[in-house]
């Protein structure tokens, strides 16, 4: 039996792109193979001054949280079993301390597997964790599993974790959800280029800002979340800032654009990139990072260092629709190798080397 262990987070509590959702999905299609454990959300009250945030944060983090992995822990030794397998679906995450069950898990269970999930960039993950502790954390398990190259590579150069104990995986998509409309084509029903672009993690807000400034003739479409990028955008008449969306209308953005923007300081893959193919949209990308692991051979590769490469991809695909076109259909091509199948057929081959 494999359990897995997820956190809830409310801002995407009923998405079809998160980690809850990866484990629902796998429960359902493999019913006998998987146990799902969800771990609460726990939520400082916005009511609170800023001292009181602070301390609830410290409590949460310190104390409840730590405890409630741990009562975890004690009930899961009671039913497993020899061979059963667990995955911490959060691992090396400073705000889910899942070493704490890890490390509980290891004392009281034996012949088990237990293996970790990093989806953080290294330079995120070191900002909350230092390397020493990074190491401390990747101790109990069996293995430390990622969602690319770059960041297996990281665990194996920099940390000098062995080999064997690092297992590439892949960012997986619910194709079911996200897919794309009919008749989107860009060369038969368009005649303005419709760029969209989406995420906060890792993205270089400055190069985008010049690269909008660069093309005016294109249109661009820039889901900016959370975060309040009107200031900045103030002077580019080319751009459509949209506020936080829920997924359902996120997903109806998506449908109608040609083209996914992803100027990225370092990726590991995200849900930005595989909804994206998933959605048909042609990938216009920084060439960083474990980037080439989703996209292979169906993306604009551009240099970081260079606004050109990222206005002249843009407006190759405004000239010719045809490869704009081929872009959009290898997208699909490309997604097909994130389903959720493919994910359990990933996670089950125990000799799947990094």
């Amino acid at each position: 039996m494999k359990y897995l262990i997820c956190q809830e987070w409310e801002n995407t509590s009923n998405n079809h792109a998160g980690m809850k959702h990866m484990c629902q999905l796998l429960k359902k299609k493999y019913p006998d193979d998987y146990i799902v454990i969800v771990f609460p959300a726990l939520i400082v009250p916005k009511k609170f001054n800023n001292f009181f945030k602070k301390i609830c944060s410290l409590f949460l983090r310190n104390i409840l949280i730590p405890y409630k992995y741990k009562k975890i822990g004690k009930s899961l030794a009671k039913e497993i079993k020899e061979n059963d397998e667990v995955y911490l679906l959060e691992y090396c995450t400073a705000t889910c301390p899942q070493l704490t069950l890890a490390r509980y898990l290891r004392r009281k269970c034996n012949n088990i597997k237990i293996y970790g999930l990093v989806h953080l960039v290294p330079r995120v993950l070191e900002s909350s964790l230092p390397q020493k502790k990074i190491n401390f954390w990747i101790e109990p398990l069996d293995q430390v599993l990622t969602l690319g190259r770059s960041l297996s590579n990281y665990f194996i150069n920099e940390l000098n974790v062995s080999k064997g104990r690092v297992r590439t995986l892949f960012h997986y998509v619910d194709s079911e959800y996200y897919k794309p409309i009919e008749n989107n084509g860009f060369s038969s029903n368009n005649k303005r280029l419709r760029v969209l672009s989406m995420g906060n993690q890792e993205r270089n807000f400055d190069l985008l800002h010049k690269i909008v400034s660069s093309a005016p003739e294109i249109h661009f479409t820039i889901c900016q979340g959370v975060i309040n990028l009107k200031k900045r955008f103030e002077n580019c008449h080319n751009v459509e800032l949209i506020g936080y969306v829920n997924e359902e209308q996120l997903l109806s953005i998506m449908q109608k654009s040609d083209i996914s923007l992803n100027v990225m300081k370092d990726t590991i893959g995200s849900n930005v990139i595989t909804t994206s193919m998933s959605v048909g949209l042609a990938m216009v990308v920084s060439d960083v990072g474990s980037i080439r692991d989703y996209c292979y051979d169906g993306a604009v590769y551009c240099k970081n260092d260079d606004i050109n490469s990222f206005v002249n991809g843009l407006r190759t695909l405004l000239k010719e629709p045809r490869y704009l076109d081929e872009l959009k259909a290898k997208s699909l091509i490309n997604s097909k190798r994130l389903s959720i199948h493919e994910f359990n057929k990933c996670i089950s081959d125990n000799n799947l080397n990094s």
